[in-house]
């Protein structure tokens, strides 16, 4: 009985420690970081690139930063740098201007 007595101290004594050791030091075990690439890289020039679907979102205001061969979809409301109004249409840059690629109309229901 006197044994029993005198490991039940020295048990908790060790359990407060290693708890103490544990909650004052950092993990050893690193946090996951999962990284997914792809090959070829989706940025690019292409020779060629066919697309099954493509969609695109309709801006109210024209890129301010254009590239040579970047497109857009102008809602109609938009307007380049000198104030022109954009028409409703998917446009391309070419040098720093832009060209209608194709325009679209208004359909009126009858």
């Amino acid at each position: 009985m006197r044994k029993r007595k005198v490991l039940v101290p020295i048990v908790l004594g060790l359990f407060v420690l290693f708890a103490f050791i544990v909650s004052t030091t950092k993990p050893a075990i690193g946090e996951n970081l999962t990284v997914t690439t792809y090959y070829p890289s989706p940025h690019g020039v292409y020779k060629a690139l066919n697309v099954s679907e493509l969609i695109l979102k309709p801006l109210d205001e024209v890129p301010t930063e254009p590239t040579e061969g970047m497109i857009f979809y102008s809602t109609g409301k938009a307007k380049d740098d000198k104030g022109n109004k954009i028409d409703k249409g998917i446009w391309i840059c070419s040098g720093d201007r832009w060209y209608p690629l194709m325009l679209l109309e208004e359909r009126t229901k009858k």
